[in-house]
């Protein structure tokens, strides 16, 4: 088991400069090599006195335990940056902004057979994805109009990618009428979720 205590590069050249050695930056850059894939690595960062406390904490007890480093359980051991949220505010907000009425999604059931119901915002468009007939949506979903629209207008690519994926299943009927209603409506969730 190899373990890496890690340090940013300004922050190793800022501390030779206070102790006035030089030369760990270049010995690092050309002496370091990868260890063979088969060896555990376990790296912590060490670029302030919280990180090494933490980092210290972690390996002490690490050290300490019964832990076999080669199952995959043992790198979520310690703690982890937090992610950022997949959406945020303002991709939230630009989402949602309805569009005009010459953008809006206009369900058919064939080439040049309107049903007369269009949808101008993602609700709009969960909302009617519940109640068009299910030729509208087997005839969209074939030609991939939905994707399309969610991503040239409406500017969602999350949602569009998982209509594709949809797509590719060849659902039909009301298990495709239900899947793009749950798929749609989870995203709206997530949006609203966004927004407040």
């Amino acid at each position: 088991m190899l373990v890496l205590m890690t340090v940013g590069k300004s922050e190793l050249e800022n501390r030779n400069r206070k102790r006035r050695t030089l030369g760990a930056v270049e010995a690092w850059d050309k002496a370091w090599e990868r260890p063979t894939l088969q060896m555990p690595v376990i790296q912590f960062r060490n670029n302030s006195r919280t990180e090494f406390k933490i980092s210290y904490y972690v390996l002490t007890d690490l050290l300490s335990s019964e832990v076999d480093p080669y199952e995959r359980r043992f790198l979520d051991i310690w703690p982890r940056r937090p992610k950022k949220p997949a959406l945020d505010r303002e991709k939230a907000l630009l989402i949602t902004s309805p569009v005009p009425l010459e953008k809006s999604f206009h369900f058919f059931t064939d080439l040049e057979k309107p049903t007369g119901i269009f949808a101008r915002s993602i609700f709009d468009f969960e909302d009617e994805l519940k109640r068009v007939k299910l030729k509208s949506l087997e005839f969209h979903m074939t030609r991939g109009d939905f994707s399309n629209w969610l991503k040239e207008v409406i500017r969602d690519d999350a949602l569009a990618e998982k209509f594709e994926k949809i797509r590719a299943t060849k659902l039909a009927g009301e298990k495709l009428r239900e899947r793009l209603a749950e798929t749609t409506g989870k995203r709206c969730k997530e949006i609203a979720d966004a927004l407040h």
